[in-house]
């Protein structure tokens, strides 16, 4: 390959040069002048995983998908190959046994949700059908601000209502 000699451009290059210069040092400077400060907030920082969500009841053969996370909460989600009806029934079992208590279970829209306490954080389980064949699995949690006001008790002369 033949070389190519640089061309000389005498005065006007050299000129044109520092044109180029004062341009690029002008456009910098004005640039960094019109970038706002970051905000000087603190950084949010997720809670960790056994303040949220300390014994997770993963699903049969599943395996995870997404996790999200937001200062005060988390949320995994879940696919397995297993049937909706068998993960369902393998959560009523497991939910059912200590450390937990299952609390609630309801329906929606093809959805299964069950609302579980233990010691500790509550947890919500659902479940629904993931394509043709299998099952998606979504398991979230909260962590329990123990600083927070409690419910007071209920009073005991109170009468229930009719």
């Amino acid at each position: 390959m033949p070389r190519v000699a640089p061309v000389r451009l005498g005065w006007y290059g050299s000129a044109m040069r520092y044109s180029i210069l004062a341009v690029l040092s002008l456009s910098t400077t004005s640039l960094a002048a019109c970038q706002q400060k970051p905000p000087t907030a603190e950084a949010v920082t997720p809670p960790r995983l056994n303040q949220v969500l300390p014994n997770i009841p993963m699903p049969p053969d599943g395996l995870a998908l997404t996790s999200e996370t937001s200062k005060d909460a988390m949320q995994f989600t879940f696919v397995s190959p297993s049937p909706v009806e068998s993960v369902l029934i393998y959560y009523r079992v497991v939910l059912g046994k200590a450390p937990y208590r299952l609390v609630n279970e309801a329906k929606s829209g093809g959805v299964t949700s069950f609302y579980v306490e233990q010691d500790g954080p509550p947890m919500w389980v659902s479940v629904q059908k993931n394509g043709d064949s299998g099952s998606l699995v979504t398991i979230s949690g909260a962590a329990v601000d123990s600083t927070k006001a409690k419910l007071a008790p209920a009073d005991p002369k109170a009468k229930p209502p009719s």
